[in-house]
């Protein structure tokens, strides 16, 4: 890749916003980007006055990027899945691919059934990941 190619791809930035929310219930819902590098790429998590809603913000450059998404309700039930999805200068989103990795109280997808790249950039930001418990331990 050319510099000036290298220079023009960075110039592009794109705006990605998730809900984010976590109660004294222990309910949450939070979304994690990651680049392909390994990187988290800054965030800006804007909530409400209580803190416990809002949204999760990332300002990415188009490139391919993990989503680590949970959601876990009062009661409980958990779902997280994983995304590889492709971000383009348009700041159009494609998913690539996707895996649900807990459903309700069920693991579905452990970690190790992921492909290699993917599980050693979960594994090296796992304390960054909520409830990373649920697919490793």
């Amino acid at each position: 890749m050319s510099e000036s190619s290298t220079q023009n791809q960075s110039k592009y930035k794109c705006y990605l916003s998730y809900y984010y929310r976590r109660t004294s219930f222990r309910a949450i819902s939070d979304t994690i980007l990651i680049d392909m590098d390994g990187n988290i790429p800054p965030s800006r998590l804007m909530t409400s006055k209580s803190g416990k809603h809002g949204e999760r913000q990332y300002i990415v450059t188009p490139g391919e990027y993990i989503v680590y998404d949970v959601q876990r309700s009062n009661s409980g039930n958990t779902y997280i899945t994983l995304k590889i999805i492709g971000v383009d200068n348009e700041c159009n989103i494609l998913t690539a691919q996707e895996w649900k990795l807990h459903s309700g109280k069920q693991l579905i997808t452990p970690l190790e059934k992921l492909p290699d790249n993917i599980q050693r950039i979960l594994m090296k930001h796992g304390h960054n990941l909520p409830l990373f418990d649920y697919i490793y331990w």
